[in-house]
């Protein structure tokens, strides 16, 4: 049950930090794990952690092994501008997270910062800044603040329940379940507002899935530009209101057990790519707007349960 303030860095190369009762935490320097040892943080005593200097978890433990555990006390990020860098791991955040006024947080590494619970800024000027790969189970990310996913080659995954899918230009960008919580990560991600793309575009359950819309990226009346490859594999693709959508010169993939429809909406659409549809167990429908294909061919192969185009 008692406070800790470290001034310095906190690293931790083998064995653990540990806190099983509630209280404080304060590190001004950067917390770290490294090593080819198993390093261990858990907080299972829900205290409240501020960070002032960053996060840093790497080390030899291969992705889903490194025993993290935050708790679900809050986390607050003050002070200065912050990177959490995360390599090899799977790091799940299970608290909400606050950050500062002015202060910049910047997400980096070849793992995964899952977020299972909501982050967002104290004020407008608070910034996730996503450089590496989030991904994130909450509502909707930084309803205060500015999320940022528009670095080359970032990923932002949307794996929870009902999502919102905020506004921005994103690099990557996935809807997805977890296979690792597979109850908590199926449903609707819904857009909020026109949503651009300069990656991949990627949709698909990764979880056992009791309906094919089980999850699904719904658009509403907003617009989508997706200037890579489109990926639907398992997943549905739906927009209930007009708009427009345009998927550039990368593929559009529909692999089996996908869902494409637009036929509520009837958007128009403009394809540059080419288009690569597998639909053993899955459907398509255009809606009756029209499409245009303005740079290739399109390829439709192997076997489908339903193709209809009516525009």
């Amino acid at each position: 049950n008692y406070d800790l303030t470290v001034h310095g860095n906190t690293t931790i190369t083998q064995g653990g930090l540990s806190k099983t009762g509630p209280g404080n935490l304060l590190f001004i320097g950067n917390l770290s794990t490294a090593g080819a040892n198993i390093q261990s943080i858990n907080f299972t005593g829900n205290p409240s952690v501020e960070c002032r200097g960053g996060v840093n978890l790497s080390g030899a433990q291969a992705l889903y092994n490194v025993p993290f555990t935050t708790g679900t006390g809050s986390w607050r990020f003050t002070t200065n501008n912050q990177t959490l860098n995360i390599q090899n791991y799977y790091v799940p955040f299970n608290n909400p997270i606050t950050i500062d006024p002015n202060i910049t947080v910047t997400a980096t590494g070849n793992g995964r910062w899952q977020i299972n619970n909501d982050i967002e800024g104290v004020d407008s000027t608070a910034i996730l800044d996503n450089r590496g790969y989030i991904g994130y189970a909450g509502v909707e990310a930084m309803q205060t603040g500015s999320l940022i996913c528009s670095a080359s080659s970032n990923t932002f995954e949307y794996n929870g329940t009902n999502q919102n899918i905020k506004d921005i230009t994103y690099w990557n960008l996935r809807v997805a379940g977890r296979a690792e919580d597979p109850s908590n990560s199926e449903g609707v991600k819904t857009a909020v507002n026109n949503i651009s793309c300069l990656g991949t575009l990627y949709i698909t359950q990764n979880v056992p899935q009791s309906a094919i819309v089980a999850n699904s990226l719904q658009l509403g009346t907003y617009n989508l530009s997706v200037l890579g490859n489109t990926t639907i594999f398992g997943g549905a693709f739906l927009k209930s209101g007009a708009g427009n959508i345009v998927f550039g010169q990368g593929l559009i993939t529909l692999g089996n057990g996908s869902m494409f429809d637009l036929s509520a909406g009837n958007p128009t659409v403009e394809v540059k790519g080419n288009m690569d549809i597998q639909l053993s167990g899955g459907s398509f429908n255009s809606g009756t707007n029209l499409w245009t294909f303005s740079t290739n061919n399109l390829n439709v192969r192997h076997s489908f349960d339903s193709l209809i185009f009516r525009g």
